[in-house]
């Protein structure tokens, strides 16, 4: 027998309470980590927002993984895994000074020789694909080139590669993770979104940044189809029977075609014929439907009963 399920109730001020811790987690991340009871008091909270958030807004880092045709594959969000195993938001990217070029992220867990973010793509089951010496990504150095580590199983092997293909048809080495400043991102043409103190956030500016680069209509992603192109290719057919009236042709509208009424799809009406045949005679009656069978349908009854033969046309 199933065990029932546990109900909570909670108060107005109870949800404000996990709605305002929520916000907390989303801007502190993992610095209060180390801090006695794992959370910050009100006066550490404020200086937080006053100092590091100051800076993360001003120097805010866009990362993203992007192939030979500047196509973003990949934005990188706080969730999102690098090569040594801890995800972007365990990586350092608030700075007080953008540095220079290449920017390290170095990763911040302790014992992690990873010295910069990575991105390693991730196929089904969270698992990075094999290297082309039969390895897992687990058993390559976290640093890069990130050589072997089964070298004493006469493993030759000086980097980390695969022959995974990236979605948009490019093989994985020939992409490279971009970090970018607002302002370099703004004159490549790339969104930059709004405005957030939420840590780690990395190249993502909306919803649409979940999708991959291919399935993107903005300017980071594969971008929209030219207007033209829109304007110049013909409906399908089917796409007339959900059209507004007023938009079809003369054509569509006739009786016996494919008719639409304020958007909604109508089938013309079948007419069918039934004949009934008894003791007292023969009777036929004509109606009209919207039945789209055109097999005909006939009923026995026993010796001396009626006898129905329906046709539809």
């Amino acid at each position: 027998m199933a065990e029932r399920g546990a109900h909570i109730r909670l108060n107005a001020q109870a949800c404000a309470d996990i709605d305002a811790y929520a916000e907390y987690k989303s801007i502190v991340g993992d610095a209060d980590k180390d801090l006695p009871g794992g959370i910050m008091t009100p006066d550490q909270y404020e200086h937080f927002k006053k100092t590091v958030v100051k800076d993360r807004i001003q120097n805010r880092l866009y990362v993203s993984w992007t192939n030979q045709d500047g196509m973003d594959c990949k934005l990188i969000g706080p969730e999102t895994p690098c090569f040594c195993g801890h995800r972007y938001k365990r990586h350092q990217s608030d700075y007080k000074e953008v540095p220079a070029k290449p920017i390290p992220l170095p990763c911040q867990e302790k014992g992690c020789r990873c010295s910069s973010y990575h991105y390693v793509p991730i196929l089904s089951g969270m698992r990075a694909p094999r290297c082309t010496c039969k390895h897992t990504s687990d058993e390559h150095d976290a640093r890069a080139p990130h050589r072997c580590l089964q070298r004493a199983k006469s493993c030759a092997c000086r980097a980390y590669r695969t022959s995974y293909r990236c979605e948009c048809g490019q093989p994985s080495a020939d992409h490279v993770l971009v970090v970018d400043t607002r302002e370099e991102r703004q004159a490549k043409g790339k969104p930059v979104g709004k405005v957030v103190p939420y840590a780690g956030m990395g190249g993502l500016t909306g919803f649409s940044s979940l999708a991959a680069g291919y399935m993107r209509l903005d300017d980071s992603g594969i971008g929209a189809p030219p207007l033209h192109e829109l304007e110049s290719t013909p409906l399908p057919a089917e796409c007339k029977y959900f059209m507004p009236h007023s938009q079809l042709g003369a054509s569509d509208q006739l009786a016996g075609g494919p008719l639409a009424v304020a958007g909604k799809p109508v089938r013309p009406a079948i007419k069918s014929s039934v004949v009934e045949r008894g003791t007292g005679g023969t009777r036929q009656h004509v109606a009209t439907g919207h039945r789209s069978s055109s097999r005909p349908v006939s009923t026995a009854a026993s010796t001396g009963g009626a006898v129905k033969k329906r046709t539809c046309q």
